[in-house]
């Protein structure tokens, strides 16, 4: 921008716009290669501090993607669901586009290109380069347990979707074979410019249950293991909703963190064993409901064996959508039906 008034103009344009539309040439056509594409394409075909961009492929195929930094995935999910009926809905007809005879015209479009010299060329090189070694190789799967769902658990006064969180953190345990952190999104629309929050999954309670379910002991009995699932139940619930209420900590300490200069004396706490424990997460969780609006929906973290993990409960199932590592989802999908199982075991008998 300092080098070139067009160029400051040409961001000042797309900085005023409401929204960016990219048109792309691939077309992908599973899970993964929608999930891969949307999320982590070549970023020069994407303007990515832009807070909402829609993005449209050859085939049809689009998505939305949003900037973290000033909203939420869930803030576009009206949006979202208006246009999926939109384009259900759609029926040709003649618009300002057309001309007498019904033809499509051409629209006046104006073509505007950056000013660009070696050192920026250098630069865009270099970025590219870092991009494609930081960015992991991933996967995106779906699946759905059909063994029991929503009713089974409110037969034991426990939620639903606590349930199956300690489903998941039992599968992270087989999976990973030890209990990493976890963390869970939590809405906070109920606040005025609510953000979304996180909490830590793996309470000390939880991690009781899981490893007294992956190795139960030869006299652990089916009333203890019920009972560690109750405690465990009710020290996920009483969390969820401490930080539901606006009284977690993991976005204040983020913040914090942030604020320290590159000079200073980081404060003990963020050195403290404990909290370092905590981070950074290998499992990321939430349960916010858009089956029926996104399909392909992911997450990635910089961890290269990183698991992202959707789910929704329904009366008799639950519907998971995970992005994993290349290669490796397909296990976590074996650790999430093994956990299932053993879960609803415990609770049938």
């Amino acid at each position: 921008m300092a080098k070139s008034h067009a160029n400051h103009q040409l961001v000042d344009m797309i900085d005023a716009a409401a929204f960016l539309i990219c048109l792309d040439d691939a077309a992908p056509s599973d899970a993964t290669e929608r999930s891969n594409h949307f999320l982590l394409a070549d970023p020069s075909y994407r303007w990515s501090d832009k807070v909402l961009q829609f993005v449209v492929c050859s085939n049809g195929t689009s998505a939305y993607v949003c900037e973290h930094s000033s909203v939420d995935g869930t803030t576009f999910q009206q949006l979202n669901e208006a246009l999926k009926v939109a384009i259900i809905n759609y029926e040709p007809r003649r618009t300002d586009l057309q001309n007498a005879n019904g033809d499509h015209a051409k629209p006046k479009l104006d073509k505007h290109i950056f000013e660009i010299d070696k050192d920026i060329e250098s630069h865009i090189e270099r970025v590219q380069q870092g991009y494609g070694v930081a960015i992991p190789k991933a996967e995106h799967a779906q699946y759905t347990y059909k063994k029991f769902g929503s009713n089974l658990l409110r037969t034991h006064y426990c939620s639903p979707k606590i349930g199956f969180q300690l489903v998941i953190q039992l599968a992270s345990l087989l999976y990973f074979g030890h209990q990493p952190p976890s963390w869970e999104t939590v809405c906070m629309r109920s606040f005025h410019k609510g953000r979304v929050d996180i909490f830590q999954t793996v309470l000390p309670s939880v991690a009781r249950f899981c490893a007294a379910m992956q190795n139960p002991r030869p006299l652990e009995s089916q009333s203890n293991l019920r009972q560690l699932f109750s405690e465990a139940a009710k020290s996920l619930t009483a969390t969820l909703m401490r930080v539901s209420r606006g009284r977690g900590f993991a976005a204040h300490l983020y913040a914090l963190q942030e604020v320290v200069g590159p000079d200073e004396e980081v404060p003990l706490l963020f050195r403290d064993p404990t909290y370092s424990r905590t981070r950074p997460a290998k499992i990321m969780t939430d349960c916010v409901p858009w089956q029926d609006v996104i399909q392909d929906g992911g997450f990635v973290m910089p961890d290269p064996d990183f698991v992202w993990v959707h789910y929704e409960v329904r009366e008799d199932s639950c519907w998971y959508a995970i992005k994993g590592p290349l290669g490796k989802t397909r296990l976590f999908l074996d650790a999430l039906e093994v956990a299932g199982e053993k879960v609803r075991i415990l609770l049938e008998n």
